[in-house]
């Protein structure tokens, strides 16, 4: 099958003089396709001298993303499969072949090659004439999971496994989505979904703009350009908002915002339509199963978890917890099966995982489907009982995010006097917040066994690289 990394090498040769990228930065930050080709070009007649062979695993290491995304291209043509690295714990969880990073990598416990703008400018042999065939049952790319709920995992994806994926963002996000290809993607590389919304861009020939630390130039770079799609979580999309708000109309060429990695509150959705774009759309996914369920944000109850609509093909089941069988009604275990979804992980050490079983994956998620549509309560190790009521954290955070001025909020447990489990809230105020209005729409608008015993105001929640809030980093400072 043609890969994506071939079908972006003949973008590169048809569209030379189109702008495959948006680098971000204070200088000049487009890059075209007959740019990106000459790169590409060679880097791969340095790993052709290294001797990367179809099939070996190496690792990618590099803040800089326009450089990440060379590497990740320059390795795949070549046949090998891809890792984003960032820390040391990824790199001794892999056998890698090699790693190639613009920096000094200590214990690595493979070679490493420095890459230097040398690799980028000149061809140091002659480019490989020959790419190796791939079938749809090969590896392209390991992905980590975001680690939300413990330590991140391994997934391997294969050729197929990533159209099937591509693919399903059609599904979700309907046909008009491929005519979108002028893209702003905010989730980054190292988040596997991120990285698919890379690599269809530059496949369909579109425009991948990466973030850039400084908002103003973010600003200018969706206007300047015409950017149609945005994607990225909440707290990505809150500083678009903030922006929106203060100087309306700042984005004419958006026609969609996808916005994942964290529960949307209707509150904030409806800011979003106001003030970033009219027509957003939430998902639910994983690296696990891709995704499996999408919806426009003005059709869903999102204070009840409602995702969206289940997509062709994806399979969606809800269990008894217990049983372990299928429940017509009501709420359970979520299951998930599909022709992207992944049968098991890659590291031996999760082999026997209980995520995986009969061809099911089972993301530990409470939820229940309706008429099609998905709705997500929380987590199963989220669930908490309240002297004899159970719910999960999410529920209790839907309700206290809609108190006064609260920007964002998380809630752990803990125990009580009379061992009753009770929670520690951590709000992110808006403009405007006091606590004692807080507590006054606790009192007329939460039942009383949802009720924090405690508040901890912070500048920001912490989160994993999905966007996720890290609850581990919360439990440790309640």
């Amino acid at each position: 099958m043609m890969t994506f990394a071939e079908k972006i090498r003949r973008q590169c040769r048809e569209n030379g003089l189109s702008v495959a990228f948006c680098v971000g930065g204070a200088g000049a930050d487009t890059v075209t396709y007959g740019k990106l080709g000459y790169s590409l070009d060679n880097i791969c007649s340095r790993l052709a001298q290294i001797g990367v062979a179809p099939g070996s695993i190496y690792g990618v290491m590099s803040a800089n993303g326009y450089v990440q995304v060379l590497c990740l291209l320059a390795l795949e043509r070549m046949g090998a499969v891809t890792v984003t690295l960032e820390n040391e714990a990824q790199m001794q969880a892999l056998r890698l072949s090699g790693i190639v990073s613009d920096r000094e990598v200590p214990k690595a416990g493979c070679p490493v090659y420095r890459i230097s703008d040398e690799w980028l400018q000149t061809q140091a042999g002659p480019v490989p004439a020959e790419i190796p065939e791939r079938a749809p049952e090969d590896l392209c790319r390991i992905a980590f999971t975001s680690g939300s709920t413990g330590k991140p995992k391994q997934i391997a994806l294969t050729h197929g496994m990533l159209a099937k994926r591509i693919e399903d963002q059609n599904l979700a996000f309907g046909e008009d989505f491929k005519r979108m290809t002028r893209r702003f993607n905010m989730i980054g590389l190292n988040v596997h979904f991120g990285y698919r919304i890379l690599i269809r861009t530059l496949a369909e020939g579109g425009l991948y703009c990466f973030p850039d630390m400084d908002l103003a130039r973010n600003i200018r770079s969706l206007s300047l350009y015409g950017i149609q799609t945005v994607v990225g979580s909440p707290l990505q999309y809150s500083f678009l908002e903030e922006y929106g708000a203060k100087h309306p109309g700042s984005f004419p060429s958006l026609q969609l915002a996808i916005c994942g990695g964290a529960r949307l509150s209707p509150l904030f959705a409806e800011r979003l339509r106001r003030n970033v774009c009219p027509r957003v759309m939430v998902g639910y996914g994983s690296p696990e199963a891709g995704i499996v369920a999408a919806g426009p944000a003005e059709t869903l109850n999102l204070d009840k978890g409602e995702i969206g609509k289940v997509i062709p093909g994806v399979e969606v089941e809800i269990v008894d917890e217990t049983s372990g069988k299928p429940v017509k009604s009501g709420s359970g275990l979520v299951r998930i099966r599909g022709a992207g979804v992944a049968r098991g992980y890659y590291d031996e050490a999760a082999a026997q995982s209980s995520h995986f079983k009969d061809g099911w994956f089972y993301p530990g998620d409470i939820g229940s489907v309706s008429s099609g549509v998905l709705s997500i309560a929380g987590r199963k190790d989220h669930v908490v009982s309240f002297g004899g009521v159970k719910t999960t954290l999410e529920t209790v955070e839907a309700q206290l995010m809609h108190a006064p001025a609260v920007k964002e909020i998380a809630v752990v447990p803990v125990s009580g006097a009379t061992e009753v489990k009770k929670v520690q809230a951590f709000i992110v105020p808006a403009e405007g917040w006091s606590e004692k209005a807080f507590w006054d729409y606790c009192h007329a608008k939460v039942e009383n066994t949802f009720w924090p015993v405690k508040i901890a105001v912070l500048a920001s929640l912490p989160r994993v690289a999905s966007g996720k809030v890290d609850r581990q980093r919360l439990i440790a400072s309640a």
